[in-house]
């Protein structure tokens, strides 16, 4: 059987022949100017997603950003600076988000194909290859890069030289969603989740499964119904894996034995986040729930943001952080759910030693979450800008 993509935009299912949402965006909301964002720098990567529903994904690590657009661009900018490290061109389009680990910068192409790049130098390490697209960014240990294709596969390659090592293999429904969980690299597993509703860890050397966990199980007549894609990356913390199902609930996992601690009939795709105890979800509309992490009581419910497409959301300080549709990124009190501040990731003027082309109005959107590293943010929208963001409490 053929299987089928569809995007999946907020808390909408796109119909195959348009992409306008069953529900309109709500308003920017009022909010209090307590947390000010300041724009450290900002540079263009390629031509971004080119239109295309991509979750490009930048990866920090060894002092540097690196990032990747839909026309093969990739680039390595200094993370405190912006200035640029190096930049490869590829010659397929990346599909993608970008993964970094043990000194390698990993991308993904349309054709299924995996690129190992040296983080310092950018120079081609190795290529491997997988049964399909890639939708998602890779993971990497030392020994292992993990894979998840869009055909449901997740690829142990190895990390020396891209060699398949083992993969795993269940059947997909025919109809899923445009995307796929990335893989999370916890303790001795790659713990992912599948379009099959379900959440796995997996042995990272050996690829043998540890558990299965079922997130969401298929129901309702149509195969449209029957969606329950785990789409959103899993988080770990605690010895507990935490998952969401589109069209499915919300539930958080023991590490080691696979059993279902709680859950909530909370569906979500975007993404969770998880800190001090307190689970972030962006649910299929777009609200922003707070989670007791131990067990699973609601702490609090934003509505104010519904259906703006928004990012999976990213914890800063005392603060939390989602990007949506227009380029807004929305900053909240993390205890209290309040709207604290909001800034416009595409204001003018441009940040000092921009490169050309930057001040026009090319696609707004961020689908990829901010990235959090050392107190500073980092984003990547759909037209290619990467810019990284200090945020600071304003005084009474």
């Amino acid at each position: 059987m053929i299987r089928i993509a569809l995007v999946a935009a907020g808390s909408l299912l796109l119909a195959a022949c348009g992409s306008t949402p069953v529900n309109p965006p709500s308003p920017l909301p009022e909010h209090s100017d307590r947390v000010a964002a300041e724009t450290q720098w900002k540079t263009r990567i390629g031509r971004g997603t080119e239109g295309d529903h991509l979750r490009l994904a930048p990866a920090v690590g060894d002092g540097a950003v690196f990032a990747a657009s839909r026309d093969g661009t990739v680039r390595a900018v200094e993370a405190d600076t912006g200035l640029t490290r190096w930049e490869r061109e590829m010659d397929t389009e990346l599909t993608g988000g970008t993964g970094y680990g043990d000194g390698r910068v990993l991308v993904v192409t349309r054709d299924g194909e995996v690129r190992a790049l040296d983080a310092e130098t950018g120079e081609r390490l190795w290529r491997g290859q997988v049964s399909a697209s890639v939708l998602s960014a890779p993971a990497a240990t030392e020994e292992v890069v993990a894979v998840h294709s869009s055909d449901g596969k997740l690829f142990g390659l190895n990390a020396d030289d891209g060699s398949q090592r083992w993969v795993y293999d269940r059947t997909v429904p025919s109809l899923t969603l445009r995307g796929t969980s990335a893989p999370q690299v916890v303790d001795g597993y790659f713990v992912d989740g599948f379009g099959s509703g379900r959440v796995a860890a997996i042995d990272r050397r050996s690829g043998s499964v540890e558990w299965e966990a079922t997130v969401a199980t298929a129901s309702g007549r149509s195969e449209l119904e029957r969606m329950v894609d785990v789409d959103a990356p899993p988080v770990v913390a605690d010895g507990t894996v935490y998952a969401a199902a589109y069209q499915g609930r919300t539930i958080a996992v023991d590490l080691a034995s696979g059993d279902t601690r709680w859950n909530r009939d909370i569906p979500a795709h975007a993404g969770i986040a998880i800190d001090d105890g307190t689970l972030y979800v962006v649910d299929s509309e777009d609200r922003l729930w707070a989670l007791d992490a131990a067990s699973g009581d609601t702490l609090w419910r934003l509505d104010d943001l519904a259906y703006r497409r928004l990012s999976a959301p990213a914890v800063l300080d005392d603060w939390l952080l989602v990007a949506d549709y227009r380029g807004y990124l929305h900053i909240l009190d993390r205890e209290e759910g309040h709207l604290v501040g909001r800034h416009d990731l595409h204001a003018e003027p441009p940040a000092p030693a921009e490169p050309d082309g930057l001040s026009q109005k090319p696609v707004r959107s961020v689908l990829a979450a901010p990235v959090v590293v050392d107190d500073a943010v980092y984003l990547l929208d759909r037209a290619g800008r990467l810019q990284r963001l200090s945020l600071e409490e304003r005084g009474d």
